[in-house]
């Protein structure tokens, strides 16, 4: 396979991708909770694809596509009333299952014939995930581990690179010593030296096993684009344990 084969079979997420079909067969998260205030709309775009994202007055998050269908005005701009969202332009308005329920300036209105996509989305641990395949999703996975933990909140910060060149560096612990040498949050001896790695094969992925004097870290990475990162330093805070999620979008 040459490399540019790759890139479209790997690389490449928008619609109608090999990766891109294969990525929307499960749940992932496009936002954090805290962002998306009730009663307000917001652009996302995941995957190379737009969408509007909105939270009911109740509190329930929505995801709806881009696009008012009567002149393609973007929907995010439009006013949320209640658990629908009304079109900036014409005022055509949508519940959260994507049905027009409203076209005020229509003498014959047609509302029944108009639908646009709609998403399922679930919120956890502070971050809203939304499942962009088709037919009904999978349960969203739990993480009785980071639950327990000292988990704080989540963040979802935008990487000026695509999901698998990231998805594969947090893989490459090796780096850390030479691209990491001053980076802040990084304790001294995790950046002191080249860790010993082994990992092994599971039916998810793969394990990876790190030491680097009193480090101690497991890496699990989780198909398609999770890992879930454990580091203990037994040289301080008496061996309390670090736990980081990672999901690649």
């Amino acid at each position: 396979m040459s490399h540019a084969q790759m890139d479209h079979e790997f690389v490449f997420t928008g619609p109608g991708t090999l990766a891109g079909r294969y990525l929307r067969h499960f749940w992932q998260p496009i936002c954090e909770s805290s962002r998306l205030k009730a009663g307000k709309a917001m652009p996302i775009r995941v995957m190379s694809e737009n969408f509007t994202l909105y939270r009911g007055t109740g509190g329930k998050a929505y995801l709806l596509g881009a696009l008012c269908p009567h002149r393609k005005t973007l929907l995010s701009m439009g006013t949320v009333h209640g658990e629908t969202i009304q079109c900036r332009y014409h005022g055509w308005r949508f519940d959260g299952s994507g049905q027009c329920l409203e076209q005020p300036a229509e003498t014959k209105p047609f509302c029944h014939k108009v639908r646009i996509a709609e998403y399922p989305t679930e919120e956890y641990l502070g971050l809203v995930f939304a499942f962009l395949g088709n037919g009904p999703p999978p349960p969203l996975p739990r993480w009785p581990e980071i639950e327990r933990g000292k988990f704080v909140r989540p963040s979802i910060e935008k990487l000026p690179c695509n999901y698998f060149q990231s998805a594969e560096n947090i893989m490459d612990d090796v780096h850390v010593h030479f691209s990491h040498a001053n980076a802040p949050g990084l304790s001294a001896s995790r950046r002191a030296g080249i860790p010993k790695v082994a990992a092994e094969k599971t039916p998810y992925g793969l394990i990876q096993h790190l030491e680097l004097g009193e480090v101690v870290e497991h890496n699990y990475f989780i198909m398609p684009n999770i890992c879930y990162l454990a580091v203990r330093d037994y040289g301080h805070a008496a061996g309390e344990p670090i736990q980081h999620l990672f999901f690649y979008v």
